[in-house]
């Protein structure tokens, strides 16, 4: 259609940059040079002959899977759920394998105050000035093994990363066009 393709952009980030009016930019004499808004863009790819391409691939596709013996299955999950269940073990298996030295580092932490918490458990009285002592370590325990699980928190962000595009200064929001209404 004529977009100027930058080097070294992705694909994802290509089509961002056409669907953002600010940061586009469009080949001189190109059917791109004369889109202003989502529905010229859009009116322009029905009108190419890529959206012309993709309507008989789609039609191909629907007919060859209409005339198979086996056509693919309607459900969206193609695993079952065990399967889905071992493959995220597995994942999280690979995870804590590339990061052995945090849990190392933490199940010897996590020995060491038990033992630090169980000596002083073992000379407490049986009395009722003990059983304050006794609370106090078992609470003891209790938060510092919840604060050693504080760094899978961050686990949980860093090796799943995400493109953010929205906020302030995201180029389009998905229910309002360009002139202020909504699509």
């Amino acid at each position: 259609m004529g977009f100027h393709h930058v080097e070294g952009q992705t694909t994802a980030e290509f089509l961002v940059t056409v669907t953002d009016p600010n940061t586009r930019t469009a080949k001189p004499g190109s059917v791109a040079e004369g889109i202003k808004s989502p529905e010229d863009l859009a009116s322009a790819f029905k009108a190419s002959q890529y959206y012309k391409s993709i309507l008989t691939e789609i039609e191909t596709y629907n007919q060859e899977q209409a005339g198979s013996a086996t056509p693919l299955p309607s459900d969206k999950y193609r695993l079952s759920y065990p399967a889905q269940v071992r493959e995220c073990l597995r994942r999280e298996f690979h995870l804590v394998l590339g990061q052995r030295r945090v849990y190392y580092v933490k199940w010897l932490t996590t020995v060491i105050l038990c033992l630090l918490c169980g000596s002083a458990y073992f000379d407490i009285d049986n009395t009722a000035q003990g059983a304050f002592t006794r609370g106090g370590i078992l609470y003891f325990s209790l938060i510092i093994n919840g604060w050693l699980q504080f760094p899978e928190l961050f686990d949980a962000h860093t090796n799943r990363p995400v493109v953010e595009r929205q906020g302030e200064t995201a180029p389009c929001h998905p229910y309002e066009s360009s002139d202020g209404g909504e699509y």
